[in-house]
């Protein structure tokens, strides 16, 4: 069985219940900037760590930069991984509807 993590809506979820580091994160969205890749692994490793007790994993949108990368490699052991490639004009016309 696999559990789908998105670090979206595990993003969203630590900002929504106020968590510590859903805060720290906070700051940035409101000001658009981008989550740091420390924040990002740390959220990413605390649920990954309590998804992989009972299911195998697949992670939606990490990791997105190499230091990310780097870090999932050290903490898991990374069967497949499928990078899929969007034009920015399709993105673009996706998130404005």
């Amino acid at each position: 069985m696999f559990r789908h993590l998105s670090t979206g809506d595990v993003l969203r979820q630590h900002v929504m219940n106020g968590t510590e580091i859903g805060l720290q994160a906070k700051e940035y969205m409101d000001t658009g900037e981008l989550v740091p890749d420390s924040l990002m692994i740390q959220i990413v490793m605390e649920d990954t760590n309590a998804a992989m007790k009972s299911d195998s994993l697949l992670l939606d949108g990490f990791p997105r930069t190499k230091e990310q990368a780097v870090a999932l490699d050290k903490e898991l052991d990374v069967d497949l991984v499928i990078n899929l490639c969007v034009p920015t004009e399709t993105i673009v016309e996706r998130i404005s509807d």
